[in-house]
């Protein structure tokens, strides 16, 4: 897993290091370290697509599998 850290030290699971703030603004993208784990998780990303904490990534896995954390 691709872990990020938030501007307030939330741990958000993410590949990218940075996001697209909206769909209205293509080619704009601003890094998750910039927002705090309040404005990551508002964050208009559609349905079952929010960017889920590391927290909660471990909640849903339990112990069915191992994670390797980056």
């Amino acid at each position: 897993l691709d872990v990020h850290a938030s501007r307030d030290g939330g741990l958000v699971v993410h590949h990218d290091a940075d996001v697209a703030p909206d769909q209205h603004t293509p080619g704009v993208r601003v890094p998750l370290a910039s927002l705090t784990a309040a404005e990551i998780a508002a964050l208009p990303r559609g349905p079952d697509r929010a960017i889920p904490t590391l927290d909660a990534v471990c909640a849903l896995v339990g112990s069915a599998a191992r994670l390797y954390v980056e």
